[in-house]
C-alpha cells in the first residue's frame, strides 16, 4: 500500500502535452502504459483487473476494458493511494489491485488556484489554436464554517491539424470535467459529505 499526496503529484513532470491522472499513475514503478490503446498494467495485471474508486466508495472502472470511466481532473484530487491485490474486501473484486482517489475539500478559507491558462499555437499555417487546458479550482465555506466547497473545472481542448487538408477540415476535440465537492460538519466526530462529477466529451 502507497499514496500519492498532492504535493507529490505537483512535482510528476506532465507528458503528452498536458498532466492527466493516467500519465502521473503511468509514472509509478510497475505501472505501465500501452502506447497504442493508453490502458495501465498495474505489477503485470490486466487493466480490467484493476478497480478505481473515489473515496473508497464510488466504482468508476470501465467494466469491459478496464480503466477509468471518466474523467477526473489531475488538479482536484488530494490523494491517491494504491492497493494491492490483498485489499480489503471494501474495494471490491478485482486480482490486481485498487486506485482509491480522494478528491480535494472546500477549506475554511476562500481561495482559488488557475493553472496552464496560456494556450498553444500553431503557426505553420498562420495563427491557430491548437491546445488549451486550462484548470480552475475554487473552494471554501458556504454559509457558514460547518459547510465547505469545493469546485474544479477542467478544459482540454485538441485541434487536429493535417497539413495536406484545408483549414475548414481540421478536427477540434473538446473534453470537459468538473467535480463538485460539499462537505457538512455535523458533529465533531461526524462529517456529511457528497460530490457530484460532470464529464462531457465533444469530438467529431
Amino acid at each position: 500500500h502507497r499514496s500519492l499526496t498532492e504535493r507529490i503529484i505537483d512535482f510528476i513532470p506532465a507528458t503528452g502535452g498536458h498532466k492527466s491522472l493516467e500519465n502521473v499513475l503511468a509514472a509509478q514503478p510497475g505501472v505501465i502504459k500501452d502506447p497504442r490503446t493508453n490502458l495501465l498494467y498495474f505489477s503485470g495485471s490486466r487493466p480490467n483487473e484493476i478497480n478505481y474508486l473515489v473515496h473508497g466508495l464510488f466504482n468508476i472502472s470501465d467494466p469491459g476494458k478496464g480503466g477509468l470511466s471518466a474523467n477526473i481532473g489531475v488538479r482536484t484530487v488530494e490523494k491517491i493511494n494504491f492497493v494491492s491485490s490483498r485489499y480489503l474486501v471494501q474495494y471490491g473484486p478485482g486480482g490486481g489491485g485498487a486506485v482509491d482517489i480522494e478528491p480535494k475539500v472546500g477549506s475554511g478559507k476562500f481561495k482559488y488556484e488557475l493553472n496552464d491558462f496560456f494556450p498553444g499555437f500553431e503557426l505553420s499555417r498562420g495563427f491557430v489554436l491548437n491546445s488549451w487546458t486550462p484548470r480552475l479550482n475554487i473552494s471554501g465555506p458556504l454559509f457558514s464554517d460547518r459547510m465547505r466547497f469545493f469546485n474544479g473545472t477542467n478544459l482540454d481542448y485538441s485541434k487536429n491539424l493535417i497539413f495536406e487538408l484545408d483549414k475548414d477540415k481540421h478536427t477540434s476535440v473538446w473534453n470537459i470535467s468538473n467535480l463538485s465537492v460539499l462537505q457538512i460538519t455535523a458533529s465533531p466526530r461526524n462529517l456529511i459529505t457528497g460530490g457530484l462529477l460532470l464529464n462531457d466529451l465533444s469530438a467529431p
